[in-house]
């Protein structure tokens, strides 16, 4: 089980890793976009900062960084999810523009995302 929490909490951290600099230059507006990128940077060298910890907390309870790390993975990649879709549209200019791009991501359901996100994968040439 500790395996192969960690084995998907990778995937889901190197998936969270790529989106994090290429979606975010993309959801922010350009009135704040150089410093929402660095907000994201400090937010990953926080986190780059923490691992070690992490790691030594597998001294004190066996596995258990496995579990932090894979739980904390999973959680980011969900979180990922919820991004809203920016294929196809214009940067945002404005904060106006970039809640539109929240409220009109808001109205699709989930399955609908799900489908949309999955129709995306297949189309690409990836």
């Amino acid at each position: 089980m500790a395996t192969s929490c960690a084995l998907l909490g990778k995937l889901c951290l190197a998936a969270s890793f790529a989106v994090v600099y290429i979606h975010s230059g993309e959801i922010f507006p350009t009135t704040m976009r150089n410093s929402a990128m660095g907000l994201v940077s400090v937010a990953a060298r926080f986190g780059g900062i923490c691992a070690p910890f992490i790691v030594l907390l597998g001294d004190t309870v066996p596995n258990s960084q496995f579990t932090v790390f894979g739980v904390m993975s999973i959680t980011a990649g969900l979180l990922n999810l919820r991004l809203p879709e920016t294929q196809g549209k214009p940067l945002p200019e404005t904060l106006d523009d970039m809640l539109d791009l929240k409220v009109n991501n808001k109205k699709m359901a989930g399955k609908e995302k799900i489908k949309h996100l999955y129709s995306l994968l297949e189309s690409s040439d990836v």
